[in-house]
């Protein structure tokens, strides 16, 4: 979450400037290329052909990323019970 959300300042800085240097239609291009650039590395990923979620390998402890998830308030979610 937090490579995608902590991008977006660094992506809006580029588009202003792009825009300003080159003109809103070519930033729109820039934009557009982007977003095509995504698109092909999620579809030439193995997500696509994902059928269900990976499990955990055996003996790895998942207990601490589920607490840390539902600390943070999610909505959704409650918090893990004390003393697991």
């Amino acid at each position: 979450m937090t490579a995608n959300t902590g991008i977006r300042p660094l992506g809006a800085l580029c588009a202003s400037l792009i825009g300003a240097a080159y003109g809103p239609t070519t930033c729109v291009i820039v934009a557009a290329a982007g977003f095509l650039v995504q698109l092909l590395t999620i579809l030439l990923s193995p997500v696509p052909r994902l059928v269900r979620l990976p499990t955990a390998a055996p003996g790895a402890d998942v207990s601490q990323g589920a607490r840390r998830v539902s600390d943070q308030g999610a909505p959704g979610l409650a918090a893990a019970p004390a003393g697991d």
